[in-house]
C-alpha cells in the first residue's frame, strides 16, 4: 500500500500500529476496487469514464503519478459541449479545476456568450480570467465583456476587473478601461 500511497506511508511513519486508512469515495466505488487489483498483478487503466474518480482517489492517496495520468485523461474528454457539466461536477466533488479552467481560458471568446458561464461563481471566473492560457481578442474586448456582465448580470461581476493585467496594458488600453467605467460598473 505504501507504494501506491505516500499518504499511507506518512500515516505509518506517524503511527506504526495504525490499522486502517480511510479515504472518501464518490459514487463509483468499483474504481477503487479495480485500482486495488493491481496488487494481485492485474493491469489498471485510467479511462475517460473513470478519470475523475481516479483523480479523487489519487489525491487522497497523494499519488502524484496517478494524479498526472488522471488529469491527462480528464483533459482528453473536454469539449465545448460538455465543459460546463464537467466543471460543475468537479466543483461538486471538490477536485481540481485546473484542466477545466485552462480549457475555458483558451476558448474564452467562444464560450463568453454561453449562459452556463454565468452559472460559475465569480471566484471561478476570476481564476479563468487570471489564467496564463486566457485567449481573448484584446484587453479592450475583455474590459467590454466584464462591463457587459456587470450591467446585465449584476454588480458581483465588478470584481473581475481585477483580473486585468494593468501593469502590462498599453496606455490606450488603460484609457479605454478608465473610459468604460461608469456609475453602474
Amino acid at each position: 500500500a505504501c507504494l501506491l500511497s505516500p499518504a499511507v506511508l506518512h500515516a505509518l511513519n506517524s503511527d506504526a500500529t495504525i490499522e486502517e486508512f480511510s479515504i472518501e469515495l464518490s459514487n463509483n466505488q468499483q474504481v477503487f476496487g479495480d485500482l486495488l487489483k493491481i496488487f494481485s498483478g492485474e493491469t489498471f487503466f485510467v479511462t475517460n469514464e473513470n478519470a475523475v474518480d481516479v483523480y479523487n482517489i489519487a489525491s487522497q492517496l497523494q499519488n502524484d503519478e496517478l494524479i498526472d495520468i488522471s488529469l491527462k485523461a480528464m483533459k482528453r474528454t473536454i469539449t465545448h459541449e460538455n465543459i460546463f457539466d464537467k466543471i460543475s461536477k468537479a466543483i461538486e466533488l471538490n477536485i481540481t479545476l485546473k484542466p477545466y479552467v485552462s480549457f475555458i481560458a483558451r476558448n474564452f471568446e467562444q464560450l463568453s456568450s454561453v449562459n452556463e458561464l454565468y452559472n460559475l461563481s465569480v471566484d471561478v471566473l476570476m481564476q479563468i480570467l487570471k489564467s496564463k492560457k486566457l485567449k481573448v481578442p484584446s484587453n479592450s474586448w475583455l474590459i467590454e465583456w466584464i462591463n457587459s456582465a456587470t450591467e446585465s448580470r449584476g454588480p458581483q461581476y465588478r470584481i473581475l476587473i481585477e483580473a486585468l493585467p494593468f501593469d502590462s496594458l498599453e496606455m490606450n488600453e488603460v484609457c479605454d478601461a478608465l473610459q468604460s467605467i461608469t456609475d453602474n460598473t
